[in-house]
């Protein structure tokens, strides 16, 4: 699909129509305010956008309809849109025509009979998008998206503004939500994603339909049919469960079933069976801790008496030891034969024993002493022994209690164990009785349904591998590889900044990403003019041949707007050799591209440049500069 003309329909009832050559490169050089910028506005509304971009001013008041005649295959179709009144930002309402040869039909009566969704539509299914779907990368909130011939046509525009731009290389991609669009459809339009997938997607929903149908229906054969095959399995489930069977896959034959569960059925226990712990061995640890325990707690008994003998005899000898020191220091007071004494302080005449009664009294309690003196290390001898004596009671006791937990530990185990070998049994008793039942030896009247269920579940699986996100992200990054080298090729050719480097296209970000020593560099990081408007022009140009050359469905022009601006800020200002010579480039590079892809597309570019040789003036159509020449006619102002 390509642009064969442009029409202007007056508001005076004239018309101007500007002829575009398909498959070939379409120059319209002119001075500033000829309504070169404008060109863009008016194709983008004409082909459905929601807005008429059109400035106010000299165009909006001298022009009534736009209008657009697209070229595809044999067909042309006329799209029609007037100018929305003010204050108005748009008009829901076009005239659309399909045919051959249409020219420039008449439009003194304009009979709207489209609207931009219908127009989207038709668009959508002549430039050949089939029914899609995009998914959103993982991690992305966004909804699924159907790409349509507005997000192609996103790849066709290069305003003045958005050429020179070096944070985003799409048309209206500063918008978050175009640049959105521009991701979730990228993968549908590069190709990464199969045409059919819609198709294989419904596929998959009519096929995992059918499983659950034939399981259904299985299952509903062997509820009415009775038990069959199903209770074999189940059988065969429960004797793995308990070690009968030691297999993880499931038989689907009646003959591998029935082997299976025969040899499970010939399980029998070990021979000699489990043993038993005799009764009186419990009988024996248990009489042993109780008079252990009972000589533990007499033993005790008696040592804390012992103690407070000796505790008592203790305070005796300190009481007679006290008295007896008390008697040996009368040795302070003089000896007499009087029975009368005088006090050695005051003088005073006192009676005091004699010294006979102070040596009766001393030896009686030196007696006493020594009695007590021998009976204390006979108690602590006893002590001794009893504590001797307990201590070996307790390893005794402890020696008795591992005893008594070891034989617990053994009789869990036995009946552990004696539960298992119950539930073989009873494992192996109902698999044989089935066995004996004879269901296995008759035909497997299910067996078509089982069947069908296996098909229908090889489809489902079949189709989900087709439908694999990483197969559609390998696709793209080998699709990416092929236009990055493509990219690193155009760039070397116009000799720019990091033109030496790994250049690729990033999806997620859309933009130009050179991978130098130092690291990743974007386009928003690489400095000047001349690198962001070359490539802009060199990444549409890679994009182009791709979607040419694998056929996607993709508007097959480029429209450019004033890429010599960088060098050519004005009409009146001039350009070193330098400069023109990387402008030279440029043109060359986009003529090069042309020529290699005709006739299948086209450009169309509006600049000040009017390079003089001879290739460069024969693509030009338009020249406004003389005689008042402009997009516009000066007698329709």
């Amino acid at each position: 699909m390509q642009i064969k003309r442009l029409i202007l329909y007056g508001r005076n009832g004239k018309v101007r129509i500007l002829e575009f050559r398909t498959g070939a490169m379409n120059i319209i050089t002119g001075f500033s305010k000829t309504g070169k910028t404008a060109l863009i506005d008016i194709l983008d509304y004409c082909l459905g956008s929601g807005e008429c971009g059109v400035a106010e001013g000299a165009i909006r008041n001298a022009v009534r309809y736009y209008a657009v005649v697209l070229g595809s295959g044999d067909e042309e179709i006329f799209v029609c849109r007037p100018d929305p009144p003010a204050p108005q930002l748009t008009s829901s309402e076009m005239m659309v025509i399909v045919g051959r040869d249409l020219g420039v039909p008449d439009l003194s009566e304009f009979q709207p009979n489209f609207n931009v969704d219908s127009l989207k539509a038709l668009l959508t299914e002549k430039i050949g998008i089939a029914d899609n779907l995009s998914e959103p990368a993982p991690g992305r909130s966004s909804r699924p998206l159907a790409a349509n011939f507005r997000h192609g046509l996103g790849f066709c525009f290069q305003q003045q503004g958005e050429i020179a731009q070096r944070r985003f290389l799409f048309h209206q991609a500063s918008d978050n939500f175009v640049a959105l669009a521009f991701q979730d459809t990228l993968s549908y339009f590069l190709g990464a994603v199969d045409d059919d997938r819609p198709a294989l997607r419904k596929e998959l929903r009519e096929a995992s339909r059918q499983q659950a149908l034939a399981e259904r229906r299985l299952n509903e054969a062997v509820i009415i049919g009775g038990e069959g095959f199903s209770r074999g399995l189940a059988l065969l489930a429960e004797a793995r469960q308990v070690g009968l069977d030691s297999s993880h896959d499931e038989p689907t034959e009646k003959a591998d079933l029935a082997a299976r569960l025969r040899y499970a059925s010939d399980w029998t226990t070990a021979p000699g069976g489990l043993p038993d712990i005799p009764d009186d061995t419990r009988m024996a640890i248990s009489d042993e801790r109780s008079e252990l325990m009972e000589r533990f707690g007499t033993l005790q008994a008696q040592i804390e008496a012992y103690r407070a003998i000796g505790k008592e005899e203790t305070g005796y000898q300190g009481a007679l030891n006290e008295q007896k020191q008390r008697l040996e220091s009368i040795g302070l007071f003089p000896s007499s034969d009087a029975g009368a004494h005088q006090c050695p302080v005051c003088g005073t005449e006192v009676a005091l024993p004699t010294n006979g009664d102070f040596a009766a009294a001393l030896g009686r309690l030196s007696q006493e002493l020594q009695g007590v003196e021998a009976s204390k290390p006979r108690i602590d001898t006893v002590i001794r022994n009893l504590e001797e004596e307990k201590r070996s009671l307790a390893r005794r006791l402890s020696e008795n209690r591992l005893r008594a937990e070891a034989l617990a530990a053994q009789d869990e185990e036995i009946r552990r164990t004696r539960d298992l070998l119950t539930v073989r049994a009873r494992t192996a008793g109902r698999i044989e009785l089935y066995l004996e039942s004879g269901v296995l030896s008759q035909r497997d009247e299910h067996l078509p349904l089982r069947r069908a269920v296996e098909r229908a579940k090889q489809k489902v699986e079949e189709l989900q591998g087709h439908l694999d996100r990483e197969l559609v992200d390998s696709r793209l990054d080998s699709i990416l590889n092929i236009i990055n080298r493509n990219i690193t090729t155009l760039a070397a050719e116009l000799q720019l900044e990091h033109s030496g480097d790994p250049l690729r296209f990033d999806p997620e970000k859309l933009t130009i990403i050179a991978d130098t020593i130092n690291g990743p560099v974007p386009l928003s990081r690489m400095g000047s003019g001349e690198n962001w408007v070359a490539y802009h022009v060199l990444a549409h140009l890679a994009l182009h041949r791709w979607f040419i050359l694998n056929n996607r469905p993709v508007p097959r022009f480029l429209v450019l707007d004033q890429p010599s601006q960088v060098y050519f800020p004005s009409d009146t200002g001039s350009a070193t050799d330098v400069d023109m010579n990387a402008v030279r480039r440029i043109y060359k590079l986009i003529f090069s591209v042309v020529h290699e892809l005709v006739p299948d597309f086209q450009v169309i570019v509006t600049d000040h440049v009017d390079d003089p040789s001879d290739w460069f003036q024969e693509a030009v159509i338009e020249r406004w500069k003389e005689n008042n020449q402009a997009l516009i006619p000066r007698e329709w102002l």
